[in-house]
């Protein structure tokens, strides 16, 4: 091996990845109970999503006085409480839609639950630490 081939700590100087802090990415604070609390609140509202859609696909599909007086979905290929059926592009507006206004619920759940496992841990969003354990150490 070549001597000119040494190492910078070999040399005297300290490395400079040794002093760095490893961060753990917003990844690591999604795993374990933020994780059910993600999969909890976007399957709640995707139940509430998919009715905000079913109410309006019927009212604008049947009027006011349809969905007033009952009639709702009563199988997920399109048929109504009454016999009738929505059209494909009814039921394609109805699953299509509830998926896209749950979409939000699940990405502020994983990312609010993540942050506030991240403060739980003594972290800040952007990996500066929380000052407290800093001036401690």
């Amino acid at each position: 091996m070549n001597q000119e081939s040494t190492s910078s700590s070999e040399r005297g100087a300290t490395p400079r990845i040794a002093s760095l802090r490893i961060r753990k990415g917003v990844g690591a604070y999604i795993a374990g109970w933020p994780a059910v609390g993600v999969a909890i609140i976007t399957i709640c509202s995707s139940f509430w999503t998919f009715n905000v859609v079913e109410r309006w696909v019927i009212r604008s599909a049947y009027g006011a006085t349809a969905w007033d007086d009952g009639l709702r979905l009563a199988h997920k290929d399109g048929r109504l409480t009454d016999g009738r059926k929505l059209t494909a592009s009814q039921v394609r507006t109805l699953f299509v839609g509830s998926y896209f206004l749950s979409v939000p619920f699940f990405l502020g759940s994983a990312f609010g639950l993540a942050y506030l496992n991240m403060r739980l841990h003594g972290e800040k969003f952007g990996g500066h630490g929380d000052r407290r354990n800093e001036s401690a150490k």
